[in-house]
C-alpha cells in the first residue's frame, strides 16, 4: 500500500513539473531579455550580445540575432551591427525580413572599413 502512495506522489510531482516548466522558462527568458537590454543600453555590448546569443541558442528565434545588431548599433559598433543584420536576413525568409525595418546601421551614416557608406549587402 505504501508503494502505491509513492507512485501517485511521483506522478503528481512529475505533472506539476511538466506544467510549471514552460512558465518558468518564459519567466527566465524575460529576465535574460531585460538583462540584455540593460547591458546594451549601458554600453556593455559584449555582455548584451552574449546574453542574446544564449537566448538564440535556446529558442532558435532569429529576432535575437536582429537584436544583437541593434545592440552593436546603439554602441557605435556599426561594422558588427551590419554583420548581425546580414545574418538575420539569411535566417529568415525574405517576406518576414521585409516586415522588420533594417536597423539604422544599414543607412548612410554607417561606414564600411573602406570608409564608403554601408548598405546591408555591402562591406
Amino acid at each position: 500500500m505504501k508503494n502505491t502512495g509513492n507512485r501517485i506522489g511521483w506522478k503528481v510531482l512529475l505533472a506539476v513539473l511538466l506544467v510549471a516548466t514552460p512558465s518558468a522558462q518564459a519567466g527566465g527568458r524575460q529576465v535574460q531579455e531585460r538583462a540584455a537590454k540593460r547591458a546594451c543600453m549601458l554600453g556593455d555590448s559584449k555582455k548584451g550580445v552574449e546574453i542574446l546569443a544564449d537566448l538564440y541558442l535556446n529558442t532558435n528565434d532569429p529576432n535575437y540575432i536582429y537584436n544583437q545588431g541593434r545592440c552593436f548599433e546603439q554602441n557605435g559598433e556599426n561594422e558588427k551591427a551590419i554583420l548581425r543584420f546580414q545574418e538575420y536576413q539569411r535566417k529568415v525568409p525574405a517576406q518576414a525580413a521585409a516586415t522588420k525595418p533594417p536597423g539604422p546601421a544599414t543607412m548612410a551614416h554607417a561606414t564600411c572599413p573602406t570608409g564608403k557608406p554601408a548598405q546591408i549587402s555591402a562591406c
